[in-house]
Order: C-alpha cells, then structure tokens, then sequence
C-alpha cells in the first residue's frame, strides 16, 4: 500500500518546493541515515509497547519464531499508522541535523551516509 501511492506522487515531488517540501527534501538527503536510525527507534517503541500492555518483553527476542507471541499482541491498522508519524517526526531532527553537517562538511565518508 505504501509503495504505490508513493510512486504516484514521486513525479509531483520531484519539482515541489516551498516549507511543505523542505520536510522531504531532509529526509532526501539522508535517506540511508534514516533507514539506520528508524530500526531501533522502532524497536524501542515495540518494546514499550509490550512491557505496558503484557509486562514482559521477552517473546520480541525470540526472533518471532511462531508460539512465542502472546495472544493478543498486536495493534490496528489505524494505530501503526499513527506510530508511523510519530517516527517520521521524531527522525525529522536527527536527519536535518546530519543533513546541515554534510552540508558543512565535505567529507567523502560523510556522502555515502
């Protein structure tokens, strides 16, 4: 589902500019960045999410080999979407930081990050 719309919109946003396109362009600067950082930030949110709602978090160490998982763990559609803008933003900092450093700074190792 994501994959899709995105491709629908990658021509729109190819020209965008202005303060509602500065948010992707960050994040267009520093996309492996990102990816790196979104991991374990996503790991800590399901990791408080299982000590509050079934206190104990040791089944998400299993690997998610198949009777581990409580019953019920899980969330809705609706939910994971909201969890999805709460990382988008809580990344937003962090790229826009290390995108103003490789900008300042004009290292090689710097450009492949």
């Amino acid at each position: 589902m994501t994959i899709g719309p995105g491709i629908a919109l990658l021509p729109a946003l190819d020209y965008a500019r202005g303060a509602l396109a500065r948010p992707f362009i960050v994040f267009g600067r520093v996309p492996l960045s990102c990816y790196v950082l979104h991991i374990p930030l996503i790991h800590m949110l399901a990791m408080a999410f299982a000590a509050v709602s079934f206190g104990r978090v040791d089944f998400l160490l299993s690997g998610g080999l198949p009777g581990f998982w409580p019953e019920g763990y899980g969330t809705s559609l609706l939910w994971v979407y909201g969890i999805w803008a709460l990382v988008v933003v809580t990344l937003y900092a962090p790229c826009r930081w290390f995108a103003d450093l490789k900008r300042r700074k004009k290292s090689t190792l710097l450009s492949y990050l």
